[in-house]
């Protein structure tokens, strides 16, 4: 089932002064850490404790996650590292100007592509077919 901005705001207790507060602060705000949030409280995930560079966290099935975001400025990122043979899948947000997720896709670390260095592209699962949308800010 696919999350929506109305499961968002359920997640998150006062979440229009949560979101206003955001906006205040927006040229300081970690939107790694940000991104995190949006799916620790959207898909019920466990922080990994202590912090590890592999592994951002643990669903409700013990299955390891790893999130990576892109804000929508309209460039594509170059690969990011990901640890593929850590995780069970990954997370990928798209943040608005607003702070905002607009789309966040799960992607099964077997259809991520490895480049060089640790560095992967998510390409092939986005033209494949792939990446499962999960949440949509749309709707």
């Amino acid at each position: 089932m696919i999350k929506t901005y109305k499961d968002l705001e359920n997640s998150i207790p006062n979440f229009n002064r949560f979101h206003q507060s955001l906006l205040v602060a927006k040229e300081v705000v970690d939107t790694g850490e940000l991104s995190e949030f949006y799916c620790r409280k959207l898909f019920r995930l466990k922080r990994v404790k202590p912090w590890n560079a592999a592994i951002d966290a643990i669903d409700p099935n013990g299955k390891k996650v790893e999130i990576k975001h892109r804000s929508m400025t309209g460039k594509t990122p170059a690969g990011m590292k990901v640890h593929l043979k850590k995780i069970d899948y990954l997370l990928y947000v798209e943040l608005d100007k607003k702070l905002l997720p607009v789309k966040i896709f799960k992607i099964n670390a077997k259809n991520i592509t490895p480049l060089r260095n640790g560095r992967v592209s998510f390409r092939k699962a986005f033209q494949n077919g792939k990446a499962q949308i999960v949440f949509d800010g749309r709707m």
